[in-house]
Parts: structure tokens; C-alpha cells; sequence
């Protein structure tokens, strides 16, 4: 059998490393364990949350109201108004003074 011309191969292969070094830059996220619990604070606490005044700040608008019901998704004001729970960036009670 006659053999057949060797096949050229390169030596000098090193393997390189093309990976990219990313950096993912965002805006900082509202941390919604902390919004759940202030939430749930407000329905298991002593006392009504519609008693309650309460500051929200949302992606769109700020209020200033009374929370008087819940579901998985919104809360309900005095006012009829459905806040979405997931476009909440922070929660706060107002403290109200008593004479």
C-alpha cells in the first residue's frame, strides 16, 4: 500500500482566552421583601389599616392615603384607587400626632 503525504499541522496553537470580562450596571431595584413586610405589618398589627396613614411611592405617583384592603397584586385606598404592588419603589407609615 503506498502511504500518503503527511498532513501540515501547526505547532504553535496556544488556546486564547476570548471571554470578556461584563459589568451589568442598573438601577437599584426596590427590595420587595422589605415592601411585603411593611404591608403585611400593616394588616397584622394592632388596629384597622384604614386607620392608618400611609405614604407610597410608586414609579408613576406618590399618595398619601389609607390603605383598606389587599390582594396578591394591588392595594386598595380610601379613595377607590388600585396600586399595583410590584410598581411600589418605597412604603411608609406616617406617624400622626394626637393632641
Amino acid at each position: 500500500m503506498k502511504s500518503l503525504p503527511k498532513i501540515y499541522k501547526n505547532e504553535d496553537i496556544h488556546p486564547k482566552n476570548h471571554n470578556r470580562n461584563m459589568v451589568h450596571v442598573r438601577e437599584k431595584q426596590p427590595d420587595n421583601k422589605k415592601i411585603e413586610e411593611v404591608i403585611d405589618n400593616l394588616f397584622y398589627k394592632i388596629g384597622s389599616p384604614y386607620h392608618k396613614k400611609i405614604w407610597i411611592k410608586t414609579k408613576e405617583k406618590e399618595y398619601r392615603t389609607f390603605i383598606i384592603a389587599k390582594d396578591k397584586k394591588n392595594l386598595y385606598t380610601l379613595e377607590n384607587e388600585a396600586i399595583e404592588i410590584s410598581s411600589i419603589i418605597d412604603i411608609e407609615e406616617l406617624i400622626t400626632k394626637k393632641d
